[in-house]
């Protein structure tokens, strides 16, 4: 009989309708998990648990609906999660975008910074208590080798003035990674590993918001040497599956071997400014605690 390693984990990704999120869920389905996907399409989303149950004979898979550039979205994500499951085994912060105009969300927050980045950290803390449930949980945030270029603009994070697409991807990355390696250490004394994970240079539709410069430029760079969906999705699959890495956290892979990230990113002081101005993002009128210390 064919091993299933996730059998009946409980798995959470976002973005997973299309691209690197989609072939990560056919993978999850095929060992067996139970997944709950995240899209903001509801036709997608519909599509993609109908193709994947096809394909994969796992009819353990449920879509719930969700913009999560938007605060009040994520948060009603969360709460049907824990309405519905006691525990959370898997989490996958895949969602992201790269966009060559300024554009301001619902919030009012720039929306690389917001969907990219803001959108990981409040999601994974509104579930911290569902993945503490878990036997042992894992947690991976997609970032790209881009955090290299990255800085935090603390004097200007919504780049409002003098607004590059590049920059705001580059910053976001980074974000990702300073939170990943402070969240580890909160979570030291919890069942729960926390990883970033550059899965290389993909072919996917990231930039297909719009048609500037910059994104002609992202994708024939994705076209011309990137990935396929479904191998990157092979490497996030062993990062979720390893017994030899189930004790790791805090680290960054480029696609299935850990790697030294940027310098900036292992800034700790930096890391904690980041956080704390984090939380100060965060619509409190939720009245939502997330913070672990």
């Amino acid at each position: 009989m064919e091993e299933k390693p996730l059998k009946d984990k409980i798995c959470l990704i976002t973005g997973a309708t299309d691209g690197i999120g989609k072939s990560t869920a056919f993978h999850f389905a095929e060992k067996g998990a139970i997944l709950i996907l995240i899209g903001r399409n509801l036709d997608k989303g519909k599509k993609t648990v109908s193709d994947i149950i096809q394909r994969t004979k796992n009819s353990k898979i449920e879509y719930m609906q969700a913009d999560l550039s938007i605060q009040a979205n994520i948060i009603d994500l969360a709460d049907r999660f824990k309405g519905k499951y006691n525990h959370l085994d898997i989490l996958i912060n895949n969602v992201g975008g790269f966009f060559s105009e300024r554009i301001e969300t619902e919030d009012g927050l720039e929306l690389t910074f917001a969907l990219n980045y803001l959108c990981p950290f409040l999601l994974t803390n509104l579930l911290l208590k569902s993945l503490k449930s878990s036997q042992h949980a894992r947690i991976l945030n997609l970032t790209s080798s881009a955090h290299r270029y990255g800085k935090i603009h603390f004097d200007d994070l919504q780049l409002t003035q003098n607004f590059f697409g590049l920059r705001a991807y580059q910053q976001s990355k980074l974000a990702i990674v300073l939170f990943t390696k402070y969240l580890a250490k909160k979570l030291i004394n919890y069942p729960i590993t926390v990883n970033t994970i550059h899965p290389g240079i993909v072919k996917t539709n990231i930039c297909q918001q719009h048609n500037g410069f910059q994104e002609k430029a992202f994708k024939f760079l994705k076209n011309t040497i990137g990935i396929s969906s479904e191998k990157a999705a092979k490497h996030i699959t062993k990062l979720a599956v390893s017994e030899k890495l189930s004790s790791i956290s805090g680290e960054y892979f480029v696609k299935g071997k850990i790697r030294n990230p940027s310098k900036r990113s292992k800034d700790e002081i930096l890391a904690k400014k980041l956080w704390e101005i984090s939380l100060n993002w965060i619509d409190l009128r939720f009245k939502i605690s997330i913070d672990l210390s």
